[in-house]
């Protein structure tokens, strides 16, 4: 009988013993992943994490970047995630967006105001106007081949950039049709609701809208392939004024010597884009060479001045 009770209380304390060794693992793990080598492993992955996303910040000028809603989740602003909010959430579609950042610009025309949290214009504002100017300032006989072709036709917006002031919204419409792209450009002014259009359209799409420092003149460049995969670009300086424009060169004369066979990569197609004002009377811009994978071969940079 007292062997059977000393079995019994061996096996208890053998029990308790092994407990006690699975709770100081357990604390032990604990402590490991608690301490300040693993504190640093995992502010390494973080800080590898928010280096893979996207700057806001960056998205500006002539850097325009198309999003659809997987890519919402990889953006970050003052070095840490950003996340859009709830309101926006819920009243847009994230099928395609692109950033020019402070501006959200939506498929349908809808513009939004990341740093003021408020859709500052729709395009039922431009579609209004485009109606009043038809036949006057926006000139449906330039519109060739195309006999039904009306102011609800050019109801695509690729391009906006807002002014310095943050009073007004440069911008671009389009209209697309059998592998042609006819394109109406102007502003609207956040002040009194007003939109001013410039002589249209043309042929083109507008990839790059830039304001000068003063506000008053805007460019941008109408793009379109030429021959031997050398994207074309016309580039316009407006006065925002009267809405004339008051300087335009193609891409090709300005970058002719730089254009020159013997200095092409084998495979590359170009890119022209607006990189900034120099003042208020000098533009500067880049001609780039791209490879495959998107790279940047060759870049050349050309200051264009317009007075």
């Amino acid at each position: 009988m007292s062997k059977r009770i000393l079995s019994l209380c061996l096996c208890v304390v053998l029990i308790f013993s092994l407990a006690g060794c699975n709770r100081t693992a357990e604390d032990i793990s604990s402590e490991e992943i608690q301490s300040p080598a693993n504190q640093d492993k995992q502010e390494t992955e973080d800080t590898s994490k928010n280096a893979e996303l996207k700057n806001l910040i960056e998205m500006r000028d002539s850097k325009l970047w198309a999003i659809d809603e997987k890519e919402a989740d990889k953006l970050s602003l003052d070095g840490q995630p950003y996340k859009f909010p709830e309101e926006l959430l819920e009243i847009i579609d994230f099928t395609y967006v692109i950033i020019n950042y402070p501006l959200l610009i939506f498929h349908n025309g809808n513009v939004y105001n990341l740093e003021e949290n408020e859709l500052i214009f729709t395009f039922e504002n431009i579609s209004f106007s485009l109606e009043e100017e038809w036949g006057n300032t926006i000139d449906p006989d330039k519109i060739k081949f195309f006999e039904d072709v009306g102011p609800e036709s050019f109801n695509l917006m690729y391009n906006v950039s807002l002014s310095p002031s943050k009073k007004k919204v440069a911008f671009s419409v389009h209209f697309y049709r059998i592998a042609t792209v006819q394109t109406i450009t102007g502003f609207f002014n956040l002040e009194d609701s007003k939109v001013y259009f410039t002589h249209g359209p043309f042929m083109g799409q507008v990839s790059n809208i830039i304001w000068s420092p003063n506000e008053d003149h805007f460019a941008y460049t109408s793009d379109y392939m030429g021959k031997s995969q050398i994207e074309q670009s016309d580039i316009y300086v407006i006065n925002s004024g009267d809405m004339e424009k008051i300087f335009e060169v193609n891409s090709t004369e300005l970058f002719k010597e730089e254009l020159n066979d013997e200095q092409l990569p084998e495979y590359f197609y170009t890119r022209v884009k607006l990189v900034e004002w120099v003042g208020n009377d000098s533009l500067a811009v880049q001609l780039e060479f791209i490879g495959d994978g998107d790279k940047v071969e060759k870049e050349f940079t050309k200051i264009i001045k317009y007075k």
